[in-house]
């Protein structure tokens, strides 16, 4: 699942997302809408959001950084779909038990 966070969500960025028939899209719009998806997330398409009181951008920031889940913003993402998918795909891979 690929989660594109911004209170503007691209055109470009949808219409890329939109061409691969083997991911999920959701958005979000605030602070909280991104935490609320984080779970479910294999990558995170990070714009501007609406800060909520109770979930700071700090908040966002620190969750982000210990999820380990790949983010990247619009821009970046958009110079190489393919690496970023590829990125989401490995993160969805189940884990190899040993």
């Amino acid at each position: 699942m690929v989660l594109v966070a911004s209170s503007r969500p691209r055109c470009d960025v949808l219409e890329t997302l939109a061409q691969q028939s083997d991911i999920h899209v959701r958005e979000a719009f605030t602070t909280r809408g991104v935490l609320q998806n984080l779970p479910d997330a294999n990558l995170v398409i990070l714009d501007d959001v609406l800060a909520l009181a109770n979930t700071s951008p700090e908040i966002l920031t620190h969750t982000l950084e210990l999820s380990g889940i790949p983010q990247t913003s619009p821009e970046i993402f958009l110079s190489d779909p393919g690496e970023w998918l590829g990125r989401a795909r490995l993160t969805s891979a189940p884990a190899l038990l040993t």
